[in-house]
């Protein structure tokens, strides 16, 4: 093998080793826990939301929780559940552009 080409052999395997677990699982509000392990096994799934800032109930801990805020509604509340629920990153608000209104 070239010697030229090794630099370029070396950086696309860190860039399709950095690709492996980026996937992230939309998990929604009323998911079974078991269900969990339908994806445990692939090695491609990193991380899960679930449109709030609590951590979905039977989350393995192979995954990396990733919170978000939905609405205005209980941001005050928003610092202590990330923190209690081991998050350390945060999507923005869902739809902002839809007016919150209270039911």
């Amino acid at each position: 093998m070239s010697t030229r080409l090794l630099p370029v052999l070396i950086f696309a395997l860190l860039a399709i080793s950095s690709f492996a677990g980026k996937r992230g699982l939309a998990w929604p509000w009323n998911g079974q826990a078991g269900d969990f392990g339908l994806f445990s096994n692939s090695g491609k799934i990193g991380w899960v939301y679930n449109w709030e800032s609590w951590r979905p109930q039977g989350m393995p801990g192979r995954f990396e929780y990733v919170a978000m805020q939905r609405t205005a509604q209980g941001i005050e509340n928003l610092r202590n559940n990330m923190a209690n629920n081991q998050a350390k990153v945060l999507l923005g608000f869902n739809e902002p552009d839809i007016p919150f209104k209270t039911c």
